[in-house]
């Protein structure tokens, strides 16, 4: 397309790659809408530099495009603040993503030092208001899980002293079982949990019994 009267270049040829074009030497009025040439044109070093190359009629100098600044083809500072906003914008969203990837990985964590932080300050609990050292939750319904801790490990527990509760040894017969768990476990100092492997137990009762545990 050498030779033509062009005074301007559409952007759409944006769309295509430098040297696939060949316009020659193209003089016209620049303006801050033509900076995508200053990134499109061809760099020196390569082969297809010549093939197309815009000349900005200034005041009877025609510099090339690629060589003007911004500011003296009309491009005003606010260009520069957007630029600025936009990646402002992009650090802080990526900031947030990165926060929201370590707060997700190391939730269980928080967790437990934010309940720290809390009991720091938190009245501790009077004498009087413990009733039990230790209460025990796991899979009632694990017979070797029921016959160990009233053969082996509550005997061994109590042995030393220690008050334990629990709940289908202690438990009131006629009671609320929720409620009662509830009003246990504000009364005890301690909380041992047994996982197992068993999937047959009642588990979302496990699940509301370490809920109220953690409240």
């Amino acid at each position: 397309m050498r030779g033509n009267a062009s005074k301007r270049i559409p952007r759409s040829l944006q769309m295509l790659k430098q040297c696939q074009i060949s316009s020659g030497q193209i003089i016209m009025k620049c303006t801050c809408k033509d900076v995508w040439l200053k990134i499109w044109l061809p760099l020196q070093y390569q082969n297809c530099a010549n093939s197309t190359q815009v000349l900005c009629n200034n005041n009877g100098l025609l510099p090339p495009i690629t060589e003007i600044e911004k500011e003296n083809i009309g491009c005003s500072a606010s260009v520069k603040n957007t630029s600025l906003v936009n990646s402002s914008i992009c650090a802080a969203v990526f900031a947030v993503i990165t926060c929201a990837m370590i707060v997700y990985k190391l939730r269980f964590e928080l967790f437990i030092s934010t309940r720290t932080v809390m009991n720091f300050f938190r009245n501790p609990l009077s004498p009087s208001s413990v009733i039990h050292d230790i209460y025990i939750s796991s899979n009632e319904d694990d017979e070797l899980i029921r016959k160990w801790l009233l053969t082996s490990l509550v005997p061994c527990l109590e042995k030393k002293g220690f008050d334990v509760f629990l709940f289908f040894r202690n438990s009131t017969i006629g009671k609320p079982w929720e409620q009662e768990t509830i009003d246990v476990i504000s009364k005890s100092r301690n909380l041992i949990i047994f996982l197992s492997d068993d999937a047959k137990g009642n588990q979302q009762w496990n699940k509301r019994e370490w809920n109220y545990a953690w409240k």
